[in-house]
């Protein structure tokens, strides 16, 4: 990772739909109110999160949101991104993907599955494609699969 200052701990990507607003409301304030256990305190893992962006938390007035979603992605430490079957239609959520893919923090994309049909929420930007050949006697198949992302299922 680049020299750039963290502001954020977490910057939440979301389609502004329900429930995925409402799942992000909620993500935020109990992000926002965590309290690390204190053995892992002990250990030197931060006691709470400093600062978690979500974009109807931290953008009521701003004139410019493209610049100021693009600044905040530049200063958060993890993209947490919110999946459900409408997040794939999301323009926004998909530039706030590769956005972050762009700064090198790809290792650092988490997803969280809040729809029912795993199949239809992870939008294409978090999906792994593998190209696979198969071999049989008579010839030889190639294949491109979507690999989904390890994420947590709050279902």
């Amino acid at each position: 990772m680049n020299e750039t200052i963290l502001f954020y701990d977490a910057f939440i990507s979301y389609r502004h739909v329900e429930p995925d607003q409402t799942i992000a409301r909620k993500l935020f304030n109990l992000l926002e109110h965590y309290q690390t256990p204190k053995a892992l305190s002990r250990k030197g893992v931060p006691s709470k999160l400093t600062r978690v962006f979500r974009d109807e938390e931290e953008l009521p007035t701003s004139k410019n949101l493209s610049e100021s979603i693009q600044y905040a992605l530049e200063k958060s430490k993890y993209l947490i991104v919110l999946c459900s079957e409408e997040t794939p239609k999301s323009k926004y959520v998909a530039q706030e993907i590769e956005i972050f893919k762009a700064l090198g923090r790809e290792d650092r994309i988490l997803a969280v599955l809040i729809g029912e049909d795993a199949t239809k929420c992870f939008p294409k930007e978090l999906l792994g494609i593998k190209d696979l050949t198969i071999l049989n006697k008579e010839r030889e198949n190639k294949l491109t699969v979507d690999i989904e992302p390890l994420a947590a299922n709050i279902h």
